[in-house]
């Protein structure tokens, strides 16, 4: 296995899923939007909050004049409350999961991992190890280039795209999304007209994975638990450009709101809080 690599670099990227009809939901985030207006239905996944023994998460973040008093998502999982509601980017000052660990490494959740609180409470990721470094403009960029970096990078984008004001959700798939720009903005458009509370329904996810791991590649996986107590997961394909992660949007980018992939269990996920 390749050496833990930790450079930061200056853009970012996307691919999305959702629920059906008129509704957004995420799983990490956790973060889940599959829209499917053709059918007239309506499907709300819900995140499970499982425990996390072995998580890196900082229980108790010390109180800075970034942040207010801490909260939750739209489920009851702790969200930190920036003062800017774009977000506030840690200091990269710790170790993120050793690559010793063997596949355990592709589950881990980062060092000093946090939810904080976004626009209109939307549920936007943020660690010490693995990014982001830096958030511009309502713009995040400076994922490591581990797959805990791939993995946050993700989450963060995907939010965004959903909860950023206008003005901004644009520049955010600009800069964080491979693909055809044309069809993305009007997709999200659509996506974001027809559901104007989308930003509640990002909230953290009920698991992480990533599989496929590459130097340049990598696939996210951010797992949901449906009311009706299905499991399920939503697959986002990661490109490394230009020194950091984007999301890499298919030919077909209605593919991006597709159903999740149910499965038995989301046991093999991290849990990253």
């Amino acid at each position: 296995m390749s050496s833990r690599k930790t450079s930061f670099g200056l853009r970012p990227g996307l691919t999305l899923t959702a629920s059906l009809l008129a509704l957004v939901v995420v799983a990490v985030l956790a973060l889940l939007y599959n829209n499917e207006s053709q059918s007239g239905t309506k499907t709300t996944v819900v995140p499970s909050v499982p425990p996390n023994p072995s998580s890196t998460a900082v229980a108790n973040p010390p109180r800075s004049p970034a942040f207010g008093l801490p909260t939750t998502d739209l489920f009851g999982v702790r969200l930190e409350t920036p003062t800017d509601p774009a977000g506030a980017a840690l200091p990269q000052d710790s170790a993120g999961p050793d690559p010793g660990l063997g596949a355990a490494w592709f589950i881990a959740a980062p060092a000093g991992m946090m939810w904080q609180r976004g626009w209109n409470g939307a549920a936007l990721p943020a660690s010490r190890s693995d990014g982001p470094a830096r958030i511009d403009g309502g713009i995040a960029s400076g994922f490591a280039h581990t797959p805990q970096g791939a993995g946050l990078a993700a989450a963060d984008a995907m939010a965004r795209a959903l909860a950023a004001p206008d003005g901004v959700w644009q520049r955010v798939v600009a800069a964080r999304f491979v693909g055809d720009q044309a069809a993305l903005l009007e997709r999200y458009a659509s996506s974001r007209r027809d559901n104007p509370d989308a930003a509640k329904y990002v909230v953290v996810p009920a698991g992480i994975k990533v599989v496929g791991y590459r130097d340049d590649f990598a696939v996210v996986q951010l797992g949901v638990r449906t009311p009706q107590g299905k499991s399920g997961f939503s697959s986002w394909p990661m490109v490394w450009v230009d020194g950091d992660w984007r999301i890499r949007a298919p030919e077909d980018v209605g593919a991006l709101w597709a159903a999740s992939t149910l499965v038995t269990s989301l046991a093999d996920f991290g849990v990253w809080r």
